[in-house]
């Protein structure tokens, strides 16, 4: 199974804080994107990639690949490799070591989802046919689509809802998103060791 960090959106919230993409921001001395990769490689998984234009998302341990669409947000899902398993991160998120676990061995024939109280954090394709049906549905429908709209498109959710169903492991919140400068102050303080 490849696993595939995504660090190719626009970042309007984030507005170049610090001069670097949010994916860059250093916490506890690494930044949060290759504290990703290390968790990754730490657990022996060889296949990972990173997906952004940015030459900066050069990690020893993974494959930056530039996707050939990043033109609307439901194009983070890398559409040329769902041809195979593979399991999205999110490249703004500061995994827990135990969220990378649970995510890296819990198995599914489906769609598993992961999710904090206000994030998906990781998706876990194994039947890449139903999650590209539920890409195009978006894409044709022009709805504004994120995770938490394939999860609830996968679930026959009104979009906007966040009920859990049984395709969704809750994980703690201290799997961090970092949208903005605010939440990347925030996870500085909480996990910062200087």
């Amino acid at each position: 199974m490849k696993y595939l960090i995504m660090a190719d959106g626009k970042g309007t919230r984030w507005n170049n804080f610090d001069n670097h993409s949010k994916h860059l921001c250093i916490v506890n001395g690494e930044t949060i994107i290759g504290r990703t990769v290390r968790l990754l490689k730490e657990k022996r998984i060889e296949d990972v990639i990173i997906t952004s234009h940015n030459p900066a998302m050069e990690f020893v341990g993974a494959k930056r690949y530039e996707p050939i669409s990043n033109n609307e947000e439901i194009d983070r899902f890398t559409y040329e490799f769902l041809d195979e398993e593979i399991t999205f991160l999110y490249g703004d998120t500061y995994y827990s070591e135990n969220t990378i676990d649970k995510i890296i061995e819990t198995k599914t024939d489906d769609i598993l989802f992961f999710a904090n109280s206000t994030s998906i954090v990781g998706i876990k394709v194994v039947n890449h046919q139903k999650f590209k049906g539920y890409i195009d549905y978006i894409k044709e429908n022009n709805i504004v689509g994120k995770g938490w709209t394939v999860y609830q498109l996968s679930n026959g959710l009104p979009l906007g809802s966040k009920e859990a169903r049984e395709n969704l492991i809750v994980v703690s919140d201290d799997n961090c998103n970092v949208d903005s400068p605010t939440e990347y102050l925030e996870l500085k303080k909480m996990y910062d060791k200087n």
